[in-house]
Parts: C-alpha cells; sequence; structure tokens
C-alpha cells in the first residue's frame, strides 16, 4: 500500500511539473496563433446576434455567427503558415484546386476548444491540426522536397541472399540441374541461417539506438516552417531524406516540431527515451529555414537515417 502511494506521489509529481511554457507560438496578421510544437493552428472568432433577434435565439444566433469568424481567421492563419522561407501555404492554395478544397474541408472540421457568452457576445476558439490532411496535401505538391534518390526497402540482406535462378526450375528437369547451382543455392541458404543466428545481436542494436532526433538550432536565426532542411557542410541535404518525405506523405506526420528548450525537447514523448542531440552550425545562404550541421554530427545523423527505426523517429528543432 504505501509502495503504491509512494509511486503515486512520483507520477503526480512528473506530471505537475511537465508544462508546455517551452512551446514555440507564432501569432500572425490575422491575430491567430500557430502552436509550432504542437503542430496546431488555432483563432478566435467574435459574433452578436441580431438586434431584432428572440431573446431565447440571440445566444445561438451569436454563437453561429462567432463560429463563421473563428472559422474565417482560422483559415487566413493557415494561409500564412510558412512552407519554405519563401512560400506559405496560400501560395499552393492559389495554385491547386484540390490543396484549397483540402484545406477549406480541414477548416470546416475545426475543433472548438472554447465558448463563452457574455453581454450577448459570443467568443469562440477553434483550433485544426497541421498534422493529417494538411501535411499531406502541402508535402504532395511541395516541389522543394521532391527527391530522385529512392531507394528499395531494405530486407534484412535476404533480397541479395535470394536474387539467385530460381526461375530455373519451371525450365528445367531437377536432373539436368548443374551440380555448381546446388552448391550455389547451399550456400545463399547457410547465410540466410548466419543472419537468422545474429538476429538477436541486430535487435541488441536497435534496442539502443536512437529514438527520436533533437537539433540544436538556437543562435542561428533560424525560423520555423513546414518543410525545414537539414544539410551537411557541403551543402547537401540529408534530412528529410526521400523516406522521411515519402512517410511524410502517407502519414501526415510534420517533418520536424519545433520548441524553444533543450531540456524540453529531449524529455518531450515523441522523440522517445534515446533521442539523439546534434548542435546546428548557422542557417544556409540566404534562408532561415534550412540549418546546416557539422561533419561528425551529419555522420551521426546518417547513421540514425539507415537504422531500421528511423521511420517511425520524430524530429525537434530548438529555436531561440
Amino acid at each position: 500500500m504505501k509502495k503504491g502511494l509512494i509511486l503515486g506521489l512520483l507520477a503526480s509529481s512528473i506530471v505537475s511539473s511537465w508544462t508546455w511554457a517551452d512551446e514555440y507560438k507564432e501569432v500572425t496578421a490575422s491575430g491567430g496563433e500557430i502552436n509550432w510544437t504542437k503542430g496546431h493552428i488555432s483563432a478566435e472568432g467574435f459574433g452578436i446576434a441580431p438586434p431584432d433577434a428572440n431573446p431565447r435565439l440571440a445566444p445561438l444566433l451569436a454563437c453561429r455567427a462567432a463560429s463563421v469568424d473563428a472559422q474565417r481567421n482560422v483559415l487566413e492563419t493557415l494561409k500564412g503558415t510558412r512552407v519554405t522561407a519563401t512560400t506559405t501555404v496560400e501560395n499552393f492554395i492559389l495554385v491547386n484546386d484540390k490543396v484549397q478544397t483540402t484545406l477549406e474541408g480541414v477548416v470546416k472540421g475545426a475543433r472548438i476548444t472554447n465558448r463563452n457568452i457574455e453581454e450577448g457576445m459570443c467568443t469562440i476558439s477553434m483550433s485544426v491540426p497541421m498534422e493529417g490532411n494538411v501535411a499531406k496535401s502541402i508535402y504532395s505538391n511541395d516541389n522543394s522536397l521532391q527527391t530522385t534518390s529512392w531507394r528499395l526497402p531494405n530486407f534484412d540482406g535476404f533480397a541479395s541472399i535470394l536474387n539467385t535462378r530460381f526461375s530455373i526450375f519451371e525450365q528445367a528437369h531437377a536432373n539436368e540441374i548443374p551440380a555448381t547451382w546446388i552448391e550455389d543455392i547451399e550456400s545463399r541458404l547457410n547465410q540466410i541461417e548466419r543472419l537468422l543466428a545474429n538476429k538477436p545481436a541486430e535487435q541488441a542494436k536497435l534496442e539502443t539506438s536512437p529514438t527520436g532526433l533533437v537539433i540544436d538550432a538556437r543562435g542561428s536565426n533560424f525560423i520555423p516552417s513546414m518543410s525545414p532542411k537539414v544539410r551537411e557542410l557541403r551543402g547537401s541535404v540529408i534530412y528529410p531524406n526521400s523516406g522521411a518525405i515519402s512517410s511524410a506523405i502517407d502519414t501526415g506526420r510534420l517533418v520536424s516540431l519545433f520548441a524553444t528548450d533543450v531540456d524540453f525537447a529531449i524529455r518531450h514523448p515523441k522523440v522517445g527515451e534515446r533521442p539523439l542531440l546534434l548542435k546546428a552550425l548557422r542557417t544556409y545562404g540566404d534562408t532561415r529555414t534550412e540549418i546546416i550541421i557539422g561533419k561528425e554530427s551529419s555522420d551521426k545523423l546518417r547513421e540514425m537515417i539507415a537504422s531500421t527505426n528511423f521511420a517511425d523517429a520524430s524530429v525537434i528543432i530548438v529555436l531561440d
């Protein structure tokens, strides 16, 4: 009983100490807010009932007007969200009807987070996620993310081992198969057995590999966007690679979230128990949505990307 009480007190203290004070929030010209840590866009709407409205219906009419106003403000905030340093969501809406339809549908389904009626005025707060349909729509049409460096899935070496002339069995009888082919097949099967025998070691490595990525970009003049890029010293993009782009399009997950405190980012549940922490050197060229990391950090990031669990890892970039 005493042990359970102690565990309960510890759990409650951890929860109470967990605050969102280190979220990166940006207020837009439309009065809305972009929460780059949660990946949410929110805005308020205000409404009053017509002067001649039935007193009983006045609150309902006021809140209906406030709801329409909030949806309009959410859409305006969404339009002003940066995708890159030089483009916003509105750029995609203007040239792509499908993107416009998708985003308008997201706004119509906005979640009401607060409603207040006071002195005949109704105030409604709404929120929409940037993840999901918004991210899928933008990433699918963002040419700056497209790359030709697609790679086949990694099947732990089995594909290369089994890449042999098994189709010969359809063309020849067993007594016509050369002995060298039988030996080749046996050799490949032995390789498979050795791979299976090494599985415990590979699993142990997987259990100690990074579960997420945190990049400290403080002091680099970096700003948040939906399509940030991480470059090595030579200038080539390391992240997002083709696999990360494909995953973002398929799942609707944002390429990166953002925060203002390194310790907060490291403890964030999105990056798991063992996040890899890297330090950014500076922004790339004249852009403020692309950062450069050093050679050692680049090597670590490439090694992490090559690991089998990187597709499920999240990224948080820490800003001033």
